[in-house]
């Protein structure tokens, strides 16, 4: 995301928490907005029931955004925790030296040419 983006989203807090730092959130509501917008036009193009299609736009975005942002949590954490498994081993075989930034950019590394050939 582009920094003057993020400056612009922080600093909007529920209950003491920014919001922008909840993962998965912005994808799983925008995603819920979307379905229940396409959905709300749909029904009333096909019924003219105005209530009826509010009531069914609701309902798509309740529909659609709880379960995606299980399934959009439950990913995050499992990624997060294989990340986690990486870094132990690579702590373990290692040391600590390989885990931060900048000894990685100090260490040059150089592969020989028939490594890729």
């Amino acid at each position: 995301m582009d920094t003057n983006l993020d400056q612009t989203l922080s600093g909007y807090y529920i209950f003491g928490r920014d919001i922008m730092t909840i993962p998965c959130l912005r994808k799983c509501v925008l995603t819920g907005i979307g379905a229940s917008i396409s959905s709300t036009l749909l029904y009333f193009l096909f019924t003219s029931h105005g209530a009826k299609a509010a009531k069914c736009g609701y309902l798509t975005f309740i529909g659609v955004t709880f379960p995606y942002w299980y399934f959009c949590q439950n990913k995050f954490y499992a990624e997060r925790f294989e990340l986690e498994k990486i870094k132990n081993e690579i702590q373990k075989h290692y040391g600590d030296e390989y885990l931060t930034l900048d000894s990685l950019e100090d260490k040059k590394v150089e592969f020989a040419p028939e490594t890729f050939g």
